[in-house]
């Protein structure tokens, strides 16, 4: 195998920090360190694996920063130097004029994991399953490489003269049934928290987010902007938005009302969930709502602990899950939050199902749906695996 060109990539967030990091990999990278690092030992750094170094990188005659080095095996160094965004740039300014090419961390790990995995599958869940915002998703993805997806496709490579296409595309449409469920596990779902005006919205927004994120008043259409926030459950991320009440009424008063509905649809059709608070303690009044194909919808029939005037059983639009609540007090919570779970499809889901991550294995699977000729499902499947065969 070839070696690697020199590229460079910051690893840590942006921002300002008490310290940087900078991956510096591949042919060169060595010269470029001992042009460039400087320790007040007299005798030669020698960047053997699994030693460390300290010292100064410097420009010239000018230093840069002090720094510590970690060689973490031929010709790939993990950099460590003062977390000052301005020292960080400097450092690979430098480094691109020595002949580095700056990439993003994510290529560069990319990058690596393709040159040392023989199939594509494998490498892109070694760096995708990093990005994980749950422990869930971070184990659904690994499990793509010893099973899942790639034991899939090995499998019905394996079958050859006796595949089946009618069996492989009713295959290909249950894995991406079950990859837009996976996307949710490894990346997060987004549910909007919709209603008429004073149902109690910003209320439970502020409970379910575990701070007072909203206003809250007893008028109609204080909420007059979206407010967003993060609320966590087993498998789930859920980014979670408070938004306008719906109401064509509201639309019509003023313009500044016609914006908040306006930027309240366009917040409900980018939602996965749902959830519709209403007031259970009066009629339900003008409020409609039209959820679009794949969008769950929970009814949340709030302030239950007071008399009850809601028809539950006539309402212009259906709902996936139906609970009572209080947003004041908190009773239901718990039961809204399994109804989430319910509705985004994660509750129960198995973990060891093949499932696509990238939006190439999602290209692939669906090719292998539009195709009857077994010769371009066997490439297809391939091309999914990218198996060096030369190897």
């Amino acid at each position: 195998m070839g070696s690697r060109p020199c590229q460079a990539a910051v690893i840590t967030p942006p921002g300002t920090a008490a310290i940087g990091g900078i991956l510096l990999c591949g042919e060169g990278a060595r010269d470029i360190l001992q042009a460039t690092f400087r320790t007040k030992s007299p005798c030669e750094v020698r960047f053997e694996p699994g030693r460390i170094f300290v010292g100064q990188i410097a420009d010239g005659g000018e230093t840069i920063d002090q720094v510590v080095i970690g060689c973490e095996g031929p010709d790939r160094f993990a950099i460590h130097c003062h977390g000052n965004p301005l020292l960080v740039e400097s450092l690979m300014e430098l480094f691109a004029r020595r002949g580095a090419e700056l990439i993003s961390a994510d290529a560069l790990l990319r990058s690596k994991a393709v040159s040392e995995e023989t199939t594509t599958i494998v490498a892109e869940a070694k760096v995708e399953r990093l990005k994980a915002v749950t422990m869930e998703g971070f184990c659904l993805i690994s499990n793509q490489i010893a099973g899942g997806l790639s034991r899939w496709a090995t499998d019905a490579l394996d079958r050859g003269d006796a595949i089946s296409i009618p069996d492989i595309q009713e295959e290909c449409k249950q894995i991406l049934a079950d990859s837009r469920i996976a996307r949710r596990i490894v990346s997060g779902c987004r549910a909007a928290i919709v209603g008429p005006p004073n149902s109690g919205k910003s209320t439970l927004f502020n409970r379910l987010c575990g701070a007072s994120k909203s206003i809250v008043a007893d008028i109609g259409g204080t909420t007059r902007d979206w407010v967003s926030a993060v609320w966590r459950m087993p498998s789930l991320r859920v980014e979670l938005y408070d938004t306008a009440g719906l109401e064509d009424s509201l639309a019509a008063a003023d313009p500044l009302q016609a914006a908040s509905q306006q930027r309240t649809h366009e917040i409900v059709r980018g939602a996965a969930v749902l959830i519709a608070v209403l007031d259970g303690s009066r009629p339900l009044g003008r409020f409609t709502l039209q959820a679009t194909e794949g969008q769950s919808v929970i009814l949340a029939i709030n302030k239950s602990d007071l008399p009850q005037s809601l028809n539950a059983n006539r309402l212009p639009f259906t709902c996936t899950e139906r609970i009572n609540l209080s947003a004041q007090t908190g009773k239901g919570i718990e039961e809204l939050t399994a109804a989430l779970r319910r509705a985004s499809g994660v509750d129960g889901f198995d973990l060891s199902r093949p499932v696509c991550f990238m939006d190439r294995q999602i290209q692939h699977i669906s090719q292998m749906i539009g195709t009857m000729n077994a010769n371009d499902i066997t490439q297809v499947l391939r091309q999914l695996l990218s198996i060096d065969r030369n190897g």
